[in-house]
């Protein structure tokens, strides 16, 4: 090749009209997520993202299991949180068993690089069991509390027993 440009100045490329350079986001490569890195990267107009990228989730936890994802009820009644994850999925194309080697392979990937300090990168796979009461809302268990009485100096209090 060198022959061939032997005669040649050395001059960066020239970016065609219709290519565009946009700021993307640098895991995904979808529009860019707030508090998130990012990145340049050039399209042919027209190709550009217009969404962010699909490994950002936004995942419904339950309110009454600490870290389980919310059930149907749960989320029928509006009653969960919402937590924000980086979810890495891929399916295998070439699988004959039904087993998932790629994402076995991300899976591990995850595991060694982000560790249990990383929290955003494990999202919760067991639902929640929790169940409302037959009258559709959880009755709120009724504390009894004591209210203070006065018995003058030198009265005993009476008690009655049935």
């Amino acid at each position: 090749m060198s022959f061939v440009l032997k005669d040649k100045k050395d001059e960066p490329p020239q970016k065609p009209d219709n290519v565009i350079a946009v700021q993307i986001d640098a895991y995904g490569g979808g529009l860019p997520i707030s508090g998130r890195p990012t990145r340049s990267e050039y399209f042919i107009k027209g190709t550009e993202p217009t969404s962010p990228s699909p490994i950002y989730a936004k995942v419904r936890i339950s309110k009454h299991q600490s870290g389980k994802l919310a059930n149907q009820a749960e989320i029928d009644k509006g009653d969960y949180d919402v937590k924000d994850y980086i979810v890495l999925k891929e399916n295998d194309p070439i699988s004959t068993d039904g087993k998932n080697r790629w994402q076995e392979g991300i899976d591990a990937w995850l595991r060694k690089t982000y560790a249990a300090d990383k929290p955003e990168y494990y999202p919760p796979t067991e639902t929640s069991d929790y169940k409302y009461s037959d009258s559709g809302s959880q009755t709120p268990t009724l504390t009894p509390t004591l209210t203070p009485v006065l018995i003058p100096t030198g009265v005993l209090p009476t008690v009655i027993v049935p």
